[in-house]
């Protein structure tokens, strides 16, 4: 009675799984949940391969002291303080901020840019001199946001008026072609091999 137990549970138990042959030509039972987690592994894989490059850009001209960065609904933004400092723009002459980041194509993205504002702008050796600073950016005063120095010293002074900017990310045939926002240009990812379309969205800071 025993043996009849086992054999028919092993026979249960086999009919729920599938057979597949390993490299060396052995049989081997995988169930099927494994493959569904297998076969979610590859399709995950495959739209992670299939991703665009977006540059968002816009002009806007803020105090020395203040900078542009970008909040959303979709890694790698987020709404939270520490995902925007993750995100800062970068400044370039003529007070156009740019940021480039990857999201995968056909994503549908919230975001509003936000003002940071360093705390500390006021505190000056000379006291005659505190507030004194340079209304806006000098010419050639270029330099590269660093996350750690913006969660340390900068707090959020204002968000882009209105409701959320949206955006969808297009194909990668698209952003490759001679769709609006196509640029010609492509980035290698951090692979070294994957080659990815550079698309650009271009904003306008609403401050009515």
């Amino acid at each position: 009675l025993t043996r009849t137990c086992l054999a028919n549970n092993l026979a249960a138990r086999c009919s729920k799984e599938d057979s597949i042959v390993d490299s060396a030509g052995v049989s081997k039972y995988v169930s099927g949940r494994d493959q569904r987690k297998s076969s979610a592994s590859g399709a995950n894989a495959s739209n992670q391969a299939k991703q665009v490059r977006v540059r968002f850009r816009l002009q806007y001209r803020c105090h020395s002291r203040q900078m542009l960065a970008v909040a959303g609904s979709m890694a790698p933004l987020g709404w939270s303080f520490l995902s925007i400092a993750r995100n800062p723009l970068n400044w370039t002459e003529g007070d156009w901020w740019t940021i480039e980041l990857n999201f995968p194509e056909g994503a549908r993205i919230e975001y509003k840019y936000v003002v940071l504002e360093d705390q500390n702008w006021t505190k000056q050796d000379d006291e005659a001199a505190e507030g004194l600073v340079p209304l806006y950016r000098p010419s050639g005063d270029v330099t590269e946001p660093v996350t750690e120095a913006i969660v340390r010293k900068m707090a959020i002074v204002a968000w882009q008026p209105g409701p959320n900017l949206v955006y969808t990310v297009p194909s990668q045939g698209e952003a490759a072609g001679e769709s609006p926002g196509a640029t010609g240009e492509t980035f290698v990812d951090e692979d070294k091999v994957t080659v990815i379309p550079i698309t650009e969205k271009l904003d306008f800071y609403d401050t009515t």
